[in-house]
């Protein structure tokens, strides 16, 4: 089968790998370069966790399958991609009915090698926390992050190892003058406008992400990947990245804005994240930072969308990434690919499964 896909981050260029190595012959059409400048997949670090609250035992085992496929992906392209770090997550409140308690638990019963440390065990470990008012955290030696700069291009090498045909800087204006048996539409925070009728209400939010260049790396070196709070407050960050920035962010969809305009930081946003700093990461107060803005977009729940477009049989859609889809990966050329060949996806990532409560 002929695929035409549009757009060449993370959805597109995994659905791209993944349906070539199903033997379709697949053109990818991006509008910039790979990585390209404005999309959420240009990024620095990507967290892979399997914690995911209540709803872990959905996402849990994909998230399994995507680091194992990391892992194919690095061998067949001599790329480093996924850093086991581990993952801690870290809350003020452990009990049933909380995110980190609830996935905590999950993981325990799918057989995860999770372990609870109370908080001054948290410091003991990672003395860069400074843990006032925490209970302690969750940790997942079987997690840690993704390199994106990496990851794109080795997507994009190993699509083309099977055949497929990239091409950057080939904008779309009308998707259905692509020449090919099926369309796929992974266009990111553009999505809802080259794909008018999906008939989902699609947000495009801007998030500032805190790009910390300490002058010492000194305790920061021994982070894992973190969250503190993440259903309520939403914090998150990751280890130095090799150059020693600290990437530190907050997963709360914040404002709507155009996604065609600048990745300037936004201002209100870096000042929220520097009073986190100075109270739980305090080697990091005085770094200045050098982050920016990236887009989210959200479904109405936060869930992944892969569907057909009503009324065009010949016409998909993937994207909806929330701020989480990246530690999928792999995964998300699978859902993908099993969406274009007829083959089941998952329902919550359908339109009609589309819920109200928000996906972490």
């Amino acid at each position: 089968m002929k695929v035409g896909i549009v757009g060449g981050g993370v959805f597109g260029l995994a659905a791209a790998w993944r349906l070539a190595v199903r033997g379709h012959a697949v053109s990818v059409l991006e509008a910039d370069t790979i990585p390209a400048q404005k999309a959420a997949s240009r990024d620095v670090s990507k967290a892979l966790r399997a914690g995911y609250g209540a709803c872990s035992a959905t996402y849990a085992p994909a998230v399994g399958r995507a680091r194992e496929l990391w892992r194919e992906l690095e061998a067949a392209t001599g790329r480093s991609i996924y850093h086991e770090t581990g993952c801690i997550q870290i809350c003020s409140r452990f009990e049933p009915g909380g995110f980190e308690y609830d996935g905590y638990r999950e993981l325990e019963r799918l057989g995860w090698p999770v372990t609870w440390l109370e908080a001054n065990e948290v410091e003991r470990r990672f003395p860069a926390f400074a843990m006032d008012g925490l209970r302690g955290g969750a940790f997942d030696p079987n997690a840690g992050w993704v390199d994106p700069m990496e990851a794109l291009p080795a997507f994009a090498d190993a699509a083309r190892a099977h055949g497929a045909d990239i091409r950057e800087r080939t904008p779309v204006e009308e998707v259905h003058a692509l020449e090919s048996d099926v369309r796929l539409v992974c266009a990111g925070a553009w999505l809802p406008r080259l794909v008018p009728d999906l008939g989902l209400a699609i947000r495009t939010t801007r998030q500032h992400e805190a790009m910390y260049r300490p002058a010492a790396l000194g305790d920061l070196a021994a982070l894992p990947a973190w969250s503190i709070d993440m259903a309520t407050e939403g914090w998150y960050g990751f280890p130095p990245t090799a150059d020693g920035l600290v990437k530190v962010a907050r997963h709360v969809p914040d404002a709507d804005d155009d996604p065609d305009g600048d990745r300037a930081p936004v201002a209100d946003q870096a000042e929220a994240v520097r009073g986190f700093v100075e109270h739980h990461l305090p080697a990091l107060t005085n770094a200045p930072d050098e982050g920016r803005s990236c887009f989210y977009t959200m479904s109405p729940d936060g869930s992944f969308l892969f569907d057909a477009v009503p009324g065009h049989e010949d016409l998909f859609a993937a994207g909806c990434g929330g701020g989480h889809a990246f530690k999928f990966g792999p995964m998300l050329g699978e859902w993908a690919a099993d969406l274009v060949e007829g083959r089941p996806v998952p329902e919550a990532f359908r339109i009609r499964g589309k819920g109200r409560d928000r996906v972490v």
